[in-house]
């Protein structure tokens, strides 16, 4: 899966935030906020927001199955918080 579509991600990941996003796709909190206003100010993400929603897809699927021991050590060597 080369893209995905915004409704699907968040259809699938649905804890993710506004804020999220924006570090996931690498845009401002503007663009993002454009994404789900509705009216003249509604775009649709760009294809290379689309991609990044795909690749974090990809990479949170594979969290998911991987086990709980794992998922701590990967979060204290990367300063993640699970």
């Amino acid at each position: 899966m080369d893209e995905m579509e915004l409704e699907e991600f968040l259809a699938i990941w649905q804890g993710i935030s506004r804020q999220d996003l924006t570090v996931i796709c690498e845009c401002s909190e503007a663009t993002v906020n454009h994404w789900f206003s509705k009216g003249s100010s509604h775009r649709e993400p760009a294809v290379h927001h689309k991609r990044r929603l795909a690749e974090a897809h990809r990479a949170f699927s594979g969290m998911q199955l991987a086990s709980p021991r794992l998922l701590r050590i990967y979060n204290k060597l990367y300063g993640h918080n699970p």
